[in-house]
């Protein structure tokens, strides 16, 4: 064992330990896992005093804390700004109203509809009569507009 239990814990898993053999399993596991650390380190032996002076740093501890004044006493520290948990939710409700306008905004977007400022109609070369409509609303953007289906023959291609 690796000694990361309290004492209770460690006694009710000896306790398991004969009994439960995927306990058995996971306990070699880890300490077959450990056993490299453990081969590279000589053993010490702690100092005589060692315990005697860990128990009086535990009761030093414990006086101070008994003796410290209740909770009750201390007076509450003024609060920043900053960490104030009602401002951050005013913040954050207020970058959520200003995205939900600016999408509904977005979204009702009225686009007139453009007149094309030029229009060409163009012939089918078999049937001589209108095939195809160009739109030029603007320089940027040319629609091309079929009037029908044609079928382009093999080896020929439509050029525009």
């Amino acid at each position: 064992m690796l000694g990361t239990l309290s004492l209770e814990q460690r006694k009710a898993l000896e306790a398991r330990l004969p009994h439960e053999p995927e306990l058995q399993k996971a306990v070699m596991a880890w300490e077959e896992r450990f056993l490299p650390y453990t081969a590279i380190t000589d053993p010490v032996t702690p100092s005589d005093n060692l315990w005697p002076r860990i128990e009086r740093s535990l009761a030093s501890r414990e006086a101070l804390a008994k003796r410290a004044r209740p909770a009750s006493a201390v007076p509450p520290r003024p609060r920043r700004m900053l960490h104030s948990l009602s401002l951050w939710r005013g913040v954050a409700g207020f970058g959520l109203a200003a995205a939900l306008v600016m999408g509904v905004m977005l979204a009702n977007e009225v686009t007139e509809p453009t007149t094309p400022e030029y229009m060409v109609v163009l012939l089918a070369p078999q049937t001589q009569s209108a095939g195809w409509v160009v739109q030029a609303s603007s320089r940027q953007e040319i629609e091309l507009i079929p009037l029908g289906t044609f079928e382009v023959p093999e080896g020929k291609a439509l050029e525009f």
